[in-house]
């Protein structure tokens, strides 16, 4: 099963915007989950061990990459907007 099914070199469709939408939801339960997980296992251990210690690293770099989901998301619609803009633009401009 294809996400999407855009042909060879054909721009992104409009169509394609809840998948993406799904995708970056995926993304920041899979994230939100993985830091729960992270953060209980962390507190069973003892500050400042090296246990402890990756698991507070692992939590940052969890934060800072959901930190990126909104930024994903404005580049993806803008992927899409784009491509439909510049289909209407090469499109039209081949009728003339």
């Amino acid at each position: 099963m294809k996400l999407i099914n855009n042909k060879k070199g054909q721009a992104p469709s409009i169509g394609n915007l809840p998948t993406f939408a799904v995708l970056l939801v995926i993304a920041g339960v899979a994230i939100a989950i993985g830091a729960q997980v992270v953060s209980t296992i962390g507190d069973t251990f003892t500050a400042g061990t090296a246990e402890r210690n990756a698991t507070d690293n692992t939590l940052n770099g969890l934060n800072q990459l959901s930190s990126f989901l909104p930024t994903i998301g404005i580049v993806l619609a803008a992927v899409v907007i784009l491509g439909l803009l510049g289909l209407l633009l090469f499109t039209g401009s081949r009728r003339n």
